[in-house]
This record gives structure tokens, sequence and C-alpha cells, in this order.
């Protein structure tokens, strides 16, 4: 799912999942579904793509982590 999906929800839908974060919050729980991360790799700028020293790993979070983040971190600032 994607952020962009996630934007397209149905006001209900948002605020369903807004109750989920404050419990989320509340609980001091992150859901472990959320944690996992998809790592890749990304060639770094003008080096060779036949030897594995110009890639460096990067991880893609889940949309809903990454709003939880954003969500946490407007909270603490």
């Amino acid at each position: 799912m994607t952020v962009s999906t996630i934007e397209r929800f149905p006001i209900k839908t948002l605020l369903y999942f807004t109750k989920i974060i404050n419990i989320i919050l509340q609980w001091q729980q992150f859901p472990v579904s959320w944690k996992p991360a998809k790592v890749t790799s990304i060639l770094k700028p003008h080096k060779s793509v036949s030897l594995p020293e110009p890639y460096r790993p990067i991880s893609l979070l889940s949309s809903l982590s990454k709003i939880m983040e954003a969500v946490l971190l407007t909270r603490i600032n």
C-alpha cells in the first residue's frame, strides 16, 4: 500500500486509521507487521556496475510505518 493510496481513502477510513495510530502511541507498541523492510541496492553515481563495492544498501519501509513516523515526529516537535 502506497502513501498515495492511503491519501485517497474515504474520510471514515482515515478516521479509523487515526484511532489506530493513537492506540499504538498510547500502548507504546509498534505493530510487528509494519516493521519489515525491503532491502535493495543502489549504484553510486558514476561507478562501474561490474563490481559490488559501488552499490549501497537501502531499506524500503512500509507506507504505514512512514506515516506513523511522521505523526510521531510531529508530536515530538
